[in-house]
């Protein structure tokens, strides 16, 4: 918790944090004071400042790595939370900053793991790989303590991933230990498995399941190998498998025919009662799967920003959208 309130002090929020009459009245001072948080939380500070940052640290391996990228974070999540409750970031846009939190320091400690091991043995030319963040974290829906759930895809021989796959899993386990955004996980839990590109493919093409090709559709790519296009490469394959799986069909019908929330309405039931979270998440999916061929900008992973291209779409009405959107966001 020192730490925590120490990174209060830093230049980084104290010059966001405009002092009290500076201006010629309180609602000046809180439009400026907004506006120079949102400016620099929203546009500023991208992903590629934030691995800057982290790289600003200095570390001696990528155990040390991903202690480090730990303790930026939790001080950039503190500090978000901190600017939320002040009203000085809304609460998507809270959510958005959070989400370039994680990518950055997870990409941070995969990219220290592969630099390691590439001063002891070397990936054949060519060859290459990415990890894909699933489930709450990498849709936007999950905030603190939410689960890391990876997927790494590779290119070239299998051996060497494998061993860098077995690395992944044990510094993964020291990054999410007293981690204010991931959840304390087993390496086994953190890092699901290493599978080719070619194999993933296949896989989904010709055996899968529902459950699979839903979690496909909310996944997001955190890291790349450099020099390699796998990123896009990625991206490709995940919409050419959300657009032609043999399942997609089912699983629109299973999402449609699912049964509207029961529970009564409250705090304890927001996921599960009717309009809950659990029943927004389900219309994004069915607008996505059904439409995105069509309108691409549905392939998005957030559930807020597909209902806000279906409305500039014309998949669903504006009024519509914005409803749907502001649920999502709630």
């Amino acid at each position: 918790m020192p730490k925590l309130l120490d990174s209060l002090q830093s230049s980084e929020f104290t010059d966001l944090d405009l002092p009290q009459g500076f201006g010629p009245d309180s609602e000046f001072e809180r439009i400026a004071r907004r506006g120079l948080v949102r400016l620099y939380w929203t546009r500023e500070l991208g992903p590629d400042e934030m691995k800057e940052q982290i790289a600003e640290i200095p570390t001696q391996d990528a155990k040390e790595a991903a202690t480090a990228a730990r303790e930026w974070s939790n001080a950039k999540i503190f500090q978000i939370g901190v600017h939320t409750v002040r009203t000085n970031l809304t609460l998507s846009e809270a959510r958005a900053a959070v989400s370039r939190v994680a990518a950055a320091s997870i990409s941070t400690v995969l990219s220290a793991v592969c630099e390691d091991l590439a001063e002891r043995k070397s990936p054949r030319p060519g060859s290459g790989l990415c990890a894909v963040a699933l489930g709450d974290l990498a849709a936007g829906t999950g905030i603190l303590d939410s689960e890391l759930n990876l997927l790494f895809l590779y290119e070239g021989g299998r051996e060497y991933y494998d061993l860098l796959y077995r690395r992944f899993r044990k510094v993964l386990s020291t990054f999410t230990r007293d981690n204010l955004l991931i959840a304390p996980a087993s390496g086994v839990e953190t890092a699901r498995s290493v599978r080719s590109f070619s194999d993933f493919f296949e896989y989904h093409r010709d055996v899968g399941s529902q459950n699979e090709l839903l979690e496909l559709a909310r996944a997001r790519l955190v890291f790349a190998s450099d020099h390699s296009d796998l990123a896009a490469r990625f991206e490709t394959m995940r919409r050419d498998i959300l657009t032609h799986s043999p399942l997609r069909n089912a699983l629109i019908s299973t999402l449609e025919e699912a049964s509207f929330g029961a529970a009564a309405p409250g705090l304890e039931s927001l996921d599960d009662m009717r309009g809950g979270l659990l029943d927004v998440e389900r219309a994004a999916r069915v607008l996505q799967l059904k439409h995105a061929a069509e309108v691409p900008e549905l392939f998005a992973v957030e559930t807020a920003s597909i209902f806000e291209a279906a409305g500039a779409g014309g998949v669903i009405s504006q009024e519509a959208a914005e409803r749907l959107a502001g649920a999502a966001t709630l």
